[in-house]
């Protein structure tokens, strides 16, 4: 041979699997993160109720942080016509893991009657840093620049 010997040639492939395992653990980790971090933010939702004649937004954060940035726009509408408001953390604030319930007095609230046709979405920004859109389809959205 060209200088190898068997032990020598035996540290050499020893030396690859050991750094092939570390590289295929380290994949597979930084996969589990970017799973875990997806399942989190697909549990924050909104919606509205209206309960004893009083409108109300709802805001499930199911995940282990709270949401400091945010924005639920509110599109409804009555027969042909169509409205839209908007509630933000500069209204109520933080939004902590957890079920919350806003009291919401849409602006024109003689046509927000039980019979209008109300939608929301929410815009937030994770712990990380991201932007995201849960679309009143329920379909979340990363959003690539901050609509807040």
């Amino acid at each position: 041979m060209i200088g190898i010997t068997e032990g020598d040639l035996a540290q050499w492939v020893s030396g690859m699997a050991t750094f092939l395992a570390v590289v295929v653990a380290l994949i597979f980790s930084l996969r589990q993160d970017r799973r875990a971090d997806e399942e989190a933010r697909a549990k924050v939702h909104v919606w509205t109720v209206h309960e004893r004649g009083e409108w109300q937004l709802v805001i499930s954060n199911r995940t282990s942080y709270p949401i400091y940035r945010w924005k639920v726009t509110l599109n409804w509408s009555v027969g042909p016509k169509k409205f839209e408001d908007h509630v933000s953390q500069e209204d109520e604030g933080i939004i902590p893991p957890g079920e919350f319930r806003y009291a919401w007095t849409p602006e024109d609230m003689a046509r927000a009657t039980v019979d209008a046709s109300v939608s929301a979405q929410i815009d937030f920004t994770d712990h990380r840093g991201k932007n995201w859109r849960r679309q009143t389809s329920g379909e979340l959205k990363n959003l690539r620049s901050p609509s807040l």
